[in-house]
């Protein structure tokens, strides 16, 4: 590995942990919040769909917070990692490095907190019984290609 490349991982990981400290720092919760967020939206949805609107879908709670996460972390990703070179103004001003850095840094931020996510949706999908099959061998690949995504919407 070249010094140049060596540098980049020591700027990337620096941000990385720079983003998780802040975003924690003054939240009561903290990292809690990263799933209590997502809960309180199956829940009021749940609530909505099953029973002001009723819609039949079995374990619905379930199949909503299957969609919920990896559509929150496209929204966050990409809203946050647009703005981090502004966000990072005085970053970007004072030291020499590839600014494309900071984008990234920004969504491998928020992958933590999607993983986590999806952590927590994996054993929930096994408590609600609905068990582990060959499809989940996808999983990896699904999540893969959805980082890479939101990385390049926040190019």
């Amino acid at each position: 590995m070249t010094a140049g490349a060596h540098d980049h991982l020591y700027i990337l990981y620096n941000l990385i942990s720079k983003d998780f400290k802040i975003r924690y720092r003054n939240m009561s919760l903290g990292i809690f919040w990263s799933l209590l967020n997502p809960l309180i939206m199956v829940i009021v949805l749940t609530y909505v769909f099953t029973r002001v609107f009723p819609s039949g879908i079995p374990n619905f709670p379930l199949f909503v917070l299957i969609g919920l996460i990896p559509f929150n972390f496209f929204s966050l990703g990409w809203a946050t990692g647009t703005n981090s070179i502004l966000d990072n103004a005085a970053l970007v001003k004072k030291v020499r490095f590839h600014r494309e850095v900071i984008p990234i840094s920004v969504v491998l931020g928020n992958v933590i907190h999607f993983l986590i996510q999806v952590l927590i949706l994996m054993l929930l999908i096994i408590a609600f019984g609905r068990g582990v099959n060959r499809q989940w061998l996808w999983l990896p690949v699904v999540l893969g290609l959805e980082i890479i995504f939101v990385r390049g919407m926040a190019l």
